[in-house]
């Protein structure tokens, strides 16, 4: 996956101030969805695709080697990587866990330490068995399991899709000025009117088609679909659709637009979100808890450490939004220009109440990350509806374990 700099492997601390951005996606990581940034895909590549990829993606990501490897050679080096997204990943990994020193203690207690990477390569780099762990969802999982023939292991959850497809208030395709959601679709449609996404790759993406396909009758699809689809760097997207070159574009306020949506100039055509909880869905993952069941088997109490690490962070920036959004490092860390964005933006993510555009029915973010009886289930059903909708080949269930905390706990 082509990238600007070269992503930093972390053993033993993390500098806030380096950044990379990254865009486009490898082959290898074209089945794997979570927060990548696209594949490839319909559209044409004309100038309206606009600028260039270092916009892609959202987040700054982490990580200074810190000179040597600083670890012991009796401990045992585990691998892990994971996209540098301002919201979660950066704010819990990077301005909570990493400058609180919260990260290699607990692993070193069992005899490991923790080789982790920020980088928008952590689909390839899980695909490909370089890292022993990785957060793609269960639903990647799924594909990556049946197409590879690899025994894959789910142990936790981090955050749902928070991705949705953005209009222009007040623009022609705002619900609001056409009638309502399905109006804006009809219209989008037969204007032919250009509609962007990341790729179709891109963790969103397949969950849309699947509220599209279900509940709006049309069908967004590489090939034969109903709409005029353009592959976008998701960090044009915002201009390009308040100038009108975009009817609609699908990513995170977290990855683009933060300011625009803030300033009351996006709002979203469709929460993805809301309508997989309206269908009965349930929650559409985006960044899970992965690994190989070998390595869930040998190391349990690595997974252990991997769910109480994110446990902590994640409740430690749902318990102390206001604070972090008036810490100008928090606002660095989250790419906001001020307090009110960096407020907004971890409003949005953790279900509260926003007041610029219609608010999540319920936290993108998990506050316990480990998996239970019924988490599981909830996986089940959501794989069961991507199965029966063709976004996910049959056989998943040969390949995919759901390991909970009690599970891992009774292997320790």
């Amino acid at each position: 996956m082509p990238r600007d700099k070269e992503a930093i492997r972390t053993v033993s601390g993390v500098n806030r101030r380096r950044f990379i951005k990254a865009a486009g996606a490898s082959a290898a990581a074209v089945t794997l969805a979570g927060c990548t940034s696209g594949g490839d895909g319909g559209g044409d590549s004309s100038d309206d695709s606009g600028g260039d990829s270092s916009g892609d993606s959202g987040g700054d990501s982490g990580g200074d080697s810190g000179g040597d490897s600083g670890g012991s050679e009796d401990l045992t080096t585990v691998s892990f990587a994971t996209p540098p997204v301002g919201m979660p990943v950066n704010i819990v990994m990077e301005y909570y866990l990493a400058e609180n020193d919260l990260i290699q203690p607990r692993f070193e207690e069992d005899g490991y330490e923790l080789d982790y990477e920020l980088t928008f390569e952590d689909a390839t780099l899980f695909a490909s068995g370089q890292i022993d762990m990785g957060t793609v969802s269960w639903v990647e999982d799924a594909r990556l399991g049946v197409e590879q023939d690899q025994q894959l292991v789910a142990f936790g959850n981090i955050e749902g899709v928070v991705s949705t497809p953005w209009v222009e208030v007040g623009g022609p395709y705002d619900p609001d000025e056409t009638g309502g959601v399905q109006e804006s679709l009809d219209k989008i449609v037969d204007e032919g009117a250009r509609f962007g996404i990341p790729g179709w790759a891109a963790g969103a993406v397949p969950h849309l088609q699947n509220i599209i396909q279900e509940k709006y009758g049309y069908t967004l699809a590489q090939d034969g679909g109903d709409f005029n689809v353009q592959t976008t760097e998701r960090g044009t997207m915002p201009q390009l659709t308040l100038r009108g070159d975009l009817a609609t574009a699908v990513h995170s306020a977290s990855s683009a637009g933060l300011s625009e949506v803030v300033n009351g100039e996006l709002k979203p055509l469709l929460w993805i979100w809301n309508e997989y909880l309206d269908q009965g869905w349930g929650r559409p993952p985006l960044v899970s808890l992965s690994t190989r069941l070998d390595f869930a088997e040998e190391n349990p109490e690595v997974l252990l450490n991997m769910i109480d690490m994110w446990s902590e962070g994640l409740n430690y920036v749902q318990d102390n939004i206001p604070d972090i959004a008036a810490d100008p490092a928090g606002q660095e860390t989250l790419e906001a220009e001020n307090e009110e964005e960096a407020r907004f933006l971890m409003d949005l993510f953790a279900g509260n109440e926003v007041e610029q555009i219609e608010s999540l029915q319920r936290s993108a973010l998990y506050s316990e990350v480990g998996l239970d009886d019924q988490s599981v289930e909830d996986a089940m059903n959501v794989l069961g509806v991507m199965e029966e909708l063709g976004q996910i080949p049959s056989g998943w269930e040969d390949q995919v374990t759901f390991m909970t905390r009690s599970d891992l706990e009774d292997m320790v």
